[in-house]
């Protein structure tokens, strides 16, 4: 049973939502002349906990990657890059010399600039680091990250 008050707590800012919008197409229709929801409380929005790994737990995650995927993790990690993002990176998208990636979005303006540190040019352009042992003659393939 409490499991389902929490869920039902959970829903409840849903429910509003779905509740205010409903009365909102009704007056748009003109089905009412005025929202009842208008005056509606609306439930503060959660506060997502931000957490960061500590050096041990970084240690220990890359530690028990396989040696293909350090890379991947290490770009994500420190660029806070979607796994999707990381994977679709073609080497003309790193730009070297400004320090920025351009992430393709679907979007009006098509990329998004993140810039970028040591740790990804260490994963990029060390010689005997994992994506530069794979970086493509060609610019145009895809990279290997």
């Amino acid at each position: 049973m409490r499991n389902q008050d929490l869920s039902r707590q959970a829903a409840r800012p849903k429910d509003l939502i779905l509740l205010g919008t409903v009365f909102k197409m009704a007056v748009r229709w003109k089905v009412l002349a005025a929202s009842p929801a208008v005056d509606l409380p609306k439930p503060p929005e959660p506060r997502h906990k931000v957490r960061y790994l500590s050096r041990d737990e970084w240690t220990r995650f890359e530690a028990a990657c396989t040696p293909w995927l350090r890379p991947v993790v290490a770009m994500a990690v420190a660029t806070g890059m979607r796994l999707k993002e990381v994977v679709s990176l073609r080497w003309d998208d790193l730009d070297r010399q400004a320090g920025v990636i351009h992430v393709a979005e679907d979007t009006k303006t098509g990329t998004r600039p993140i810039r970028f540190g040591a740790v990804v040019r260490e994963t990029c352009w060390t010689p005997g680091s994992a994506a530069f042992a794979r970086r493509p003659c060609s610019s145009t393939r895809r990279a290997s990250l």
